[in-house]
């Protein structure tokens, strides 16, 4: 595969500095010049730089694709999704928490939103122990701001 690619960045290399030796003659030719002149123009024009935009491109999705790999950009989109997930899941466990809790000890229970806040909190820390306390707590408050029922916004979701 290796080959494969040096092989193809090698005729790219060679296509691109062919490219200014084959068009500068014709450049430098008026209207009604040379016929092989506008031959290796018409040439160029139809069959290289086409090839060579193809080429280039290609190459570039390819490194594209592979500093993705290396530096692990799709994974890190996947955990951003998975926390993310992870702190819908624990704010809806505490609303049904408080809600057990206030049927079963009437109106004697209490539990402030800042309960609930480091309850909903502890979850997520328990299922990525490295994540930031302050980080944890803005993504809890941003999923109760798109969270219908919960949070300070109540009935109106953020949308």
């Amino acid at each position: 595969m290796k080959r494969f690619f040096s092989v193809l960045v090698l005729c790219l290399v060679l296509a691109l500095a062919a490219f200014p030796l084959l068009v500068a003659p014709c450049y430098a030719m008026e209207e009604g010049g040379d016929l092989v002149v506008a031959g290796v123009l018409s040439f160029v024009r139809d069959v290289l730089a086409p090839l060579a935009v193809a080429l280039l491109s290609f190459l570039l999705s390819w490194l594209a694709k592979k500093a993705g790999d290396k530096f692990k950009l799709d994974f890190l989109k996947n955990q951003e999704d998975l926390i993310l997930a992870t702190a819908k899941n624990a704010v809806g466990f505490v609303e049904e928490y408080a809600a057990k809790r206030l049927k079963e000890k009437g109106e004697s229970f209490r539990l402030t939103g800042s309960d609930k806040l480091d309850l909903a909190a502890s979850r997520v820390m328990a299922a990525f122990p490295k994540i930031d306390p302050v980080e944890v707590r803005e993504r809890i408050e941003a999923v109760l701001g798109r969270s219908e029922g919960a949070g300070a916004t109540g009935r109106q979701a953020i949308k």
